[in-house]
């Protein structure tokens, strides 16, 4: 049996991230997130309530990588 060769820029269960790029990537994410939660929290407000349970998943999921300091502000409104 022969297997393919790993196409170049396309992750394999063998080609994980290192802990430092998993680092890099979440410091680039937290520098984002206070603009990503302002836009969710104005989606949320604008959408109706059946499809509030996705938005509110995204927002969750965005809050999870913040610090205390960025989310403070948006729960205390």
């Amino acid at each position: 049996m022969t297997t393919a060769a790993p196409v170049e820029g396309v992750a394999s269960s063998t080609n994980l991230l290192t802990q430092q790029e998993a680092q890099e990537n979440m410091g680039v994410l937290q520098s984002q997130v206070e603009s990503w939660l302002a836009v969710l929290f104005n989606v949320y407000g604008s959408v109706g309530r059946d499809s509030r349970g996705m938005v509110g998943d995204v927002i969750n999921s965005w809050a999870s990588i913040a610090g205390e300091q960025v989310r403070l502000p948006f729960f205390q409104k």
